[in-house]
């Protein structure tokens, strides 16, 4: 597992993966009853994590950040084609966008204790990690509160 292979600062336990199947069963609940129009962002951010997927498995570290700054984006774009108040995927988007934030800021870690960075640097992004992660979650509540 890539996770073993560069142990950073803030890896999270083997569990906390599971949310996933959360994830992908409850989008799929609420896909089969949307209508197909204001999916793009969610197309995009399925093909995003298929390519995401293929490049984490074969240790392109690099570009799995990338690829999930693009999940990531795609998210919030779909979150930004549903109607907040009506929308049965606005939840399950939220989920998955928050996560996926989340791993983004966690696959940066791995990539600096591939690229063997200084104690130092992945100290400050193992903090810049965590800080990030809850400026990103306050953020997105109180902007999606004034949608």
């Amino acid at each position: 597992e890539i996770s073993r292979k560069y142990p950073s600062l803030v890896t999270p336990s083997g569990w906390a993966f599971a949310i996933w199947g959360v994830i992908y069963v409850w989008e799929a609940l609420s896909c089969a009853v949307l209508p197909d129009d204001g999916l793009r962002g969610f197309v995009a951010a399925n093909a995003f994590q298929l390519v995401w997927a293929l490049a984490f498995a074969r240790d392109y570290v690099g570009l799995s950040f990338l690829l999930l700054c693009g999940i990531t984006a795609s998210l919030f774009l779909a979150l930004a084609e549903q109607p907040a108040d009506t929308s049965v995927l606005v939840a399950p988007l939220s989920l998955h966008a928050g996560w996926v934030t989340v791993a983004s800021l966690l696959n940066l870690n791995l990539l600096l204790v591939k690229l063997r960075a200084t104690t130092a640097a992945q100290v400050f992004a193992a903090f810049a990690t965590i800080y990030l992660g809850l400026a990103a979650a306050v953020s997105y509540g109180a902007l999606r509160n004034q949608l």
